[in-house]
């Protein structure tokens, strides 16, 4: 279809050169349609041997058919807008989505609420940098040589080069954090935050949450709060939604409660670090960290975690020596308190305090020593990261789910003939048992390719394994959780390919991963093979490839590649 509708763009009528230019957003090959590199790559290939219309960029075009006419660009226009620019400053009618009677007259005063923090903004760092650097405006520009790089490790040199002279780390801290700043004012205008119909919808909080940190690292630099009259300026925009009302409530919702300080990431890695192993030092988001003097007791159902934390922004420089305790007692009910450490005189009395009242088994008592020793809010997992309390929860599930799942099976095996005589007489299988089918094939199926996944079946037993229960699950009319088998699968693949390329009997390893591909394909589950793709082609680039030529097509054929365009990759001479 797409060679057909490149194809279709030229005028077979004309009699002079044509140049039919192609321009697609990036995102095309990404998130927007899944598998749009790999179209576009058979597509041009197509082309390519088709040897007319010809492929070229921009400049090669110029070259082989010279300008005959100058166009200016007309200034103040857009490709997706008719009006102009409006769509980036008015209600003009130009939008992605929303509901019928929706409107966009929040744009206007979105931007003047963000214009007029960027000129507060761009005061406070004229007025606090000209003591440190000569220009800080061309420091300012010339910041991105830092910001390339993500952990900023030239970022000292950086400012003792502007300023002429290496900065005290106070200084240091300050001009970073006015630097950052500045990034985070240019980040607010993203174009996309006006694009779509509605304040509250992503794009728009995102340039929100830009703004946010903007106004943090002013407060932190310079103790100037602008935060009121940012907010003050957004209540003018209003929102298309009843439940958030203007711009000031999508704010308070849905930005405030993002803005991440030093001491709640400080609580997020030390809740983290009681579920689940994180490593003594490392890097989380765009802190570095070191966790000391770890020291966890058990009594009953409460667990109790008492440790030194070290914390260094890598974007400010600045640093947070801390001390961490996390009470656990049991399924989703944390609590974590932090404070600065004080020294080690006062770190052996609050960890003899604490772990003296938990061998009584008194929480009361130590839940008191916690809110003398650590006078601060609490916190618990609601204020870990999304991301992590996602994980955290999967991993407090995992246990409670098992018993269940050997509730299930028992409910299954009591029941499984039952379930088959009602589907002989078309009749439905009760919700209950149902769900006892669904659960106990999932795990079989699991098992299946776990085991698999060990070596411990071959590749001819785990079809016929899986495909009895497939089978069984088709005739109960189960409904087999995909997810996770496909996830297996997916490493699976990844397994044996990776043994194919470091040369481990390669010829049966990529036999072995075609008959996964094709097992797979088989049962309908739809694989995610981007990584194992990638693999496979550098693998291809990488000579010498001493595979057999069809069986190196064949596998280039179950990763959805051209077979040619690998086989001439790896260097096989092209079949007569």
């Amino acid at each position: 279809v797409l060679v057909r509708r490149l194809e279709g763009g030229y005028d077979p009528g004309r009699q002079h050169p044509e140049i039919l230019t192609i321009a697609f957003d990036g995102e095309t090959l990404g998130h927007h349609k899944k598998g749009g590199d790999e179209v576009l790559a058979a597509a041009v290939r197509r082309l390519a041997r088709a040897g007319d219309p010809r492929i070229v960029n921009l400049g090669q075009a110029l070259d082989l058919v010279p300008a005959e006419w100058e166009a200016e660009i007309a200034d103040n226009t857009s490709w997706s807008c008719a009006h102009g620019v409006e769509r980036w400053r008015s209600d003009c009618g130009c939008h992605v989505g929303g509901e019928p009677g929706w409107n966009q007259t929040w744009r206007a005063p979105l931007l003047a609420a963000l214009e007029g923090l960027r000129d507060r903004l761009a005061e406070l760092y004229e007025r606090e940098l000209a003591p440190l650097l000569p220009d800080p405006w061309r420091t300012r520009d010339r910041f991105i040589e830092v910001v390339l790089d993500p952990e900023r490790r030239e970022a000292a040199d950086f400012l003792r080069r502007e300023a002429g002279r290496p900065l005290a780390p106070v200084e240091l801290v300050k001009a970073l954090r006015l630097l950052e700043m500045q990034r985070q004012s240019l980040l607010m205008f993203t174009s996309c935050g006006w694009f779509f119909a509605e304040i509250s919808g992503i794009e728009t909080v995102q340039v929100m949450k830009y703004a946010a940190r903007a106004v943090q690292l002013a407060r932190d630099a310079t103790g100037v709060d602008l935060e009121p009259g940012l907010e003050g300026a957004l209540a003018r925009a209003q929102s298309n939604r009843k439940a958030y009302g203007d711009g000031r409530e999508v704010y308070e919702r849905l930005v405030k409660p993002s803005v991440a300080t030093l001491e709640g990431l400080a609580a997020h890695l030390a809740v983290s670090s009681t579920v689940r192993d994180t490593p003594g030092e490392g890097t989380l988001f765009c802190y570095r960290y070191r966790l000391d003097a770890r020291r966890v007791a058990q009594s009953g159902p409460a667990t109790l975690t008492l440790g030194r934390m070290l914390l260094e922004s890598l974007t400010t420089s600045e640093q947070a020596d801390l001390l961490y305790c996390v009470l656990h007692f049991g399924a989703a009910d944390f609590r974590c308190g932090i404070t600065p450490f004080r020294g080690e005189v006062l770190h052996a009395e609050i960890e003899a305090a604490l772990f003296a009242k938990l061998e009584h088994v008194s929480f009361a008592s130590v839940l008191r020593e916690i809110d003398r020793f650590f006078p601060g809010r609490d916190y618990t997992l609601r204020d870990l990261f999304l991301d992590e309390r996602r994980r955290v929860a999967r991993g407090l599930l995992e246990g409670t789910l098992r018993r269940y799942e050997e509730h299930y099976r028992e409910i299954y095996d009591d029941n499984l003939r039952l379930m088959e005589f009602l589907r002989e007489i078309d009749s439905p299988i009760p919700g209950p048992l149902r769900v006892a089918a669904d659960v106990t094939l999932t795990g079989r199926v699991l098992e299946v390719t776990r085991r698999a996944r060990k070596g411990e079946l071959e590749l001819p037993a785990v079809e016929a394994q899986l495909g009895a229960v497939v089978d069984l699950a088709r005739r109960l009319a189960a409904h087999l959780r995909i997810t996770p088998v496909r996830r297996d699968v997916e490493a699976l693949v990844l397994e044996r390919l990776r043994a194919m390329i470091e040369a481990r009997g390669p010829a049966t390893r990529a036999a072995e991963v075609a008959d996964i591909l094709a097992l797979a394909e088989r049962l309908g589950l739809k694989l995610d093979l981007w990584d194992a793709q990638n693999r496979f082609w550098e693998w291809a680039g990488s000579p010498p490839v001493t595979l057999e030529r069809d069986l190196t097509a064949e596998l280039a054929r179950r990763l959805w590649f051209e077979p040619s365009a690998v086989l001439a990759r790896a260097g096989y001479a092209q079949s007569a």
